[in-house]
């Protein structure tokens, strides 16, 4: 067996090969929750895995299944699974699936904008219920515009879809809001339901109430489920019922330590506690990164553990940087110091790819920078021809990585880094908000920022409204610190 899985790529590419953490995952049988690190091999262990089933335990490759979040992230896994290493086996996001179980049972069409309808039930409420909209409402309406609640309709229908839709009389809302959303709800389902129509999220709870009545059939014995650390209540409930209706392994990848989506429903705390809602899984590491310098691991590591209720675990790189992060202070803009590190990374080498991440989209903006012109997605600096550099907000670089990373104003506000901006009070109650630890979704965003890189991060802030974290790293670690 170590034969084959020292030689399971050298068809495709001899130059990879599976750390013993990696060959562990890929032979253990069962349902597992597998915790792999920022820059650990984490598709290269899923491809494996795939490999393993069907040319060692003979599975079918139409009996395996793989999940992921985004058509993106699916298209990627596609190109790498299906093309490069010809697995023929299915690829969809959980909604996809959903999808394709409600077709097999009903004929149903897709509604993705449904704002005129509700605009139009709101007003007619708002009609019967005049007083108690001037006095509960008046901070979505202005006179006769109503657009505000309107938005606020569609944000609450959606994330309380993918809560699970729990009990709406359970929660924090004063007794207007609850007539309120539960009134436009029923009527938003009934006109959805005469239409033949379903949304984006009811392709998932629609599939769940399906296979809960038995009306679903599932063949697949295999079903793995990447970046499951993104986990919504939905998808949860989609997973277990199918546990309780079919014997299949269930296999979940990701990483805590990354859980930046809550705004979107993900809950972390489906992670972290896999092993309670499915008691008879194991739970495996991948420690091994080969992006990040152990020097910087190390210090991320820290960072992000010191909330308790993250799952713990030691990365292991075989690189070493002396200083990989450097702390660059500016006094009133960043642009002067922003071409000064540019200057001193076209040094470095030949070529290299280089990351400006913001918090915020707002955290960069081209006009500023009389320096740097750009063209789509891409940035150029005609005196650095050497550099590629691309902007990005640090949720949308999550699984990528530079060679050299600069983080943008990481300076304390509402706009910063962590981030101040309040949640609306009525959005609040369904939204996913872990109050484990202070910032403790920020603590990972930052997290991933700091592990984009390959070699340095550059830390971007004002003198005099720097961020807490950049204060708390000062502190901890000020003398594995550089200063620019």
């Amino acid at each position: 067996m170590q034969d084959y899985l020292n030689h399971i790529f050298d068809e495709v590419d001899p130059n990879i090969h599976l750390d013993e953490e990696q060959k562990q995952v890929v032979v253990e049988d069962g349902d597992m929750l597998v915790i792999a690190g920022a820059g650990s091999g984490k598709t290269t262990t899923m491809v494996a895995k795939v490999k393993y089933l069907i040319e060692v335990k003979k599975v079918n490759p139409e009996d395996i299944l793989m999940i992921s979040y985004t058509n993106k992230a699916t298209e990627e896994l596609i190109d790498r699974i299906k093309k490069d290493f010809h697995l023929p086996i299915d690829i969809l996001t959980f909604h996809k699936l959903g999808l394709k179980m409600i077709k097999k049972y009903k004929n149903i069409s897709i509604s993705t904008d449904n704002y005129l309808f509700l605009e139009k039930v709101i007003k007619q409420m708002r009609k019967t219920n005049k007083w108690r909209f001037q006095f509960y409402a008046r901070k979505y309406c202005k006179r006769k515009d109503i657009s505000k609640l309107v938005l606020l309709s569609e944000n609450f229908i959606k994330n309380y879809k993918m809560k699970g839709k729990p009990n709406i009389d359970d929660m924090m809302l004063s007794k207007f809001w609850k007539f309120f959303f539960k009134t436009l709800i029923e009527e938003y389902e009934e006109y959805m339901k005469k239409q033949d129509k379903i949304d984006f999220e009811d392709m998932v709870l629609e599939a769940t109430t399906l296979i809960k009545e038995g009306k679903v059939e599932f063949s697949y014995r295999y079903v793995i489920v990447d970046e499951y650390q993104d986990i919504s209540m939905d998808r949860f409930l989609l997973l277990q019922a199918l546990k309780e209706k079919f014997f299949y392994h269930l296999i979940v990848v990701g990483d805590d330590w990354q859980s930046i989506f809550g705004f979107s429903g993900s809950e972390i705390k489906l992670f972290t506690s896999f092993s309670h809602y499915f008691p008879n899984s194991n739970m495996l590491k991948i420690t091994s990164t080969y992006r990040n310098s152990q020097e910087l691991i190390d210090i991320a590591g820290k960072f992000v553990m010191k909330n308790q209720l993250q799952i713990k675990k030691q990365l292991r790189s075989s690189k070493h940087l002396d200083y990989p992060i450097i702390f660059v202070p500016y006094r009133r803009k960043n642009n002067k110091k922003l071409f000064e590190i540019l200057e001193y990374i076209s040094t470095l080498r030949d070529f290299s790819t280089v990351f400006l991440l913001g918090r915020y989209h707002k955290d960069f903006n081209i006009s500023d920078y009389s320096f740097l012109s750009q063209k789509e997605n891409k940035i150029f600096c005609p005196q650095f021809p050497n550099l590629n550099i691309e902007f990005l907000t640090v949720h949308s670089s999550k699984g990528l990585g530079a060679d050299e990373v600069i983080l943008l104003n990481v300076n304390s506000g509402t706009y910063g880094f962590p981030t101040n901006k309040k949640t609306d009070s009525i959005l609040k109650t369904v939204e996913s908000i872990d109050v484990s630890y202070p910032y403790a979704e920020e603590r990972r965003l930052f997290y991933v920022a700091l592990t984009r890189t390959k070699n340095h991060v550059f830390i971007l802030y004002s003198k005099n409204s720097g961020s807490p974290f950049v204060k708390e790293l000062k502190n901890d670690y000020k003398d594995k610190l550089l200063f620019f």
